[in-house]
């Protein structure tokens, strides 16, 4: 009867959200470009081990070695011209030796840039690319531009992203209970186990852009794109990013860039709240 579904409506179940997120790479883990150049050979093949400061990729700039080898020529001319200019024409010497010191002082600057074509790494851990060798190979990169990482068994964080009332669900929740909501998450190679996890930080601000494509709806996420920036990953709706740890030392490492589920666990309410809930949002 009415009465009857009113009253099982009324009964407290479990009040739970999923944010669907990735098995984010640290800043620390990113293995990037140290200078602009063409990626010419890869020391370690890919999912071998790595230490911190090995090298990994070996960069080449023909401009650079070619600006190298002409101030390299011009600088015996100079110096000639300077010890010629000593007893005769001072003022002359005085304008040699200031051209002596600029010279040499690109010659520094310059060999500095190529002691950054090697491209080494940052953290111990596993190597893995951003693409396969065969694409990454005599491309051009810049200064700064991600080439890999390196895949540790430390403690994994989670990026997850949220609507704007899954967020101010959250807050309200911290606000009144004065905690975090209890998390868990699952990832996507191993969905049979659930790891606790705890929440780390909110981004500030709703993003412009995701961090990662395997969260918009079109590639199997959750989060729909503007379909005038649908290439910008540009989100249609205010959505904002938070960064959940897993609390658990795991016993192998997690696949960098794979997706994850994040459980928000808000505690017991009535399903008829949570119905209205669902119907308002």
């Amino acid at each position: 009867t009415a009465i009857g579904v009113l009253a099982l409506m009324l009964i407290p179940i479990p009040d739970r959200t999923i944010a669907q997120g990735v098995v984010w790479t640290p800043d620390h883990s990113k293995i990037r470009a140290s200078s602009d150049g063409f990626v010419r050979s890869m020391q370690i093949a890919e999912n071998q081990s790595v230490l911190a400061g090995e090298t990994i990729f070996t960069l080449t700039d023909p401009q650079l070695a070619a600006d190298i080898e002409v101030l390299n020529k011009r600088l015996p001319g100079l110096q000639s011209a300077w010890l010629a200019n000593l007893r005769g024409d001072p003022a002359a010497a005085r304008h040699t030796r200031e051209k002596i010191r600029q010279t040499k002082a690109q010659l520094t600057h310059l060999h500095n840039k190529a002691d950054r074509l090697s491209v080494t790494a940052s953290t111990n851990g596993n190597l893995r690319l951003i693409a396969p060798w065969s694409d990454l190979q005599d491309r051009y990169v810049n200064e700064g531009q991600v080439l890999g990482y390196t895949e540790t068994r430390a403690t994994p964080v989670i990026r997850a992203a949220i609507t704007q009332h899954q967020i101010a669900r959250v807050r309200a929740y911290a606000k009144l209970s004065k905690r975090q909501v209890k998390t868990s998450v699952r990832l996507e190679r191993r969905q049979s186990a659930q790891y606790d996890a705890g929440i780390v930080q909110f981004a500030p601000a709703a993003v412009q852009t995701l961090p990662s494509a395997a969260l918009a709806q079109r590639n199997g996420g959750t989060i729909v794109l503007d379909s005038n920036k649908a290439n910008e990953l540009t989100p249609a709706t205010p959505t904002y990013l938070f960064d959940v740890a897993i609390t658990e030392k795991p016993t192998n490492s997690f696949a960098l860039g794979s997706r994850a589920w994040v459980r928000l666990d808000f505690g017991n309410a009535s399903a008829l709240s949570q119905l209205l809930r669902w119907i308002t949002e």
